[in-house]
């Protein structure tokens, strides 16, 4: 392989514009698959911050089945302080699950200066 990666994605501007190509593919590509990483991920935090603990407490105790029929609950004292102690126990903000929080965080940050600054730079590509 002689030319490599710089090669495929970028145009040279000693060689004669032939077919008018532009490297801006690939910047294209990037914005795309991050963005398709970053929207669903960016939903998944701000859900999970606005019902921390809904998805195990939904896992744990359903409302609805799996054909969507809807599941009642043993009204007793027991069961009542059973659901309340794992709504508490889901809701329990530990030492590393914040940890884990910051990091995804940072991450999901990192992504989304990556788009911005992808896109930006596609704003300012010369014609």
């Amino acid at each position: 392989m002689s030319g490599g990666f710089r090669d495929s994605f970028t145009k040279e501007d000693t060689k004669e514009d032939l077919l008018g190509y532009d490297d801006t593919a690939f910047n294209y590509f990037v914005v795309t698959v991050l963005a398709c990483v970053a929207l669903p991920w960016t939903f998944s935090v701000v859900y999970n911050l606005v019902w921390p603990g809904e998805a195990q407490l939904q896992k744990e105790f359903p409302q609805k089945t799996s054909s969507g029929c809807s599941l009642r609950y043993c009204g007793t004292s027991a069961m009542t302080s059973k659901v309340d102690a794992a709504r508490k126990q889901a809701r329990k903000f530990s030492r590393a699950s914040a940890v884990f929080w910051v990091l995804k965080t940072l991450l999901l940050t990192a992504i989304w200066v990556g788009i911005f600054s992808t896109v930006m730079r596609l704003g300012q590509e010369k014609e």
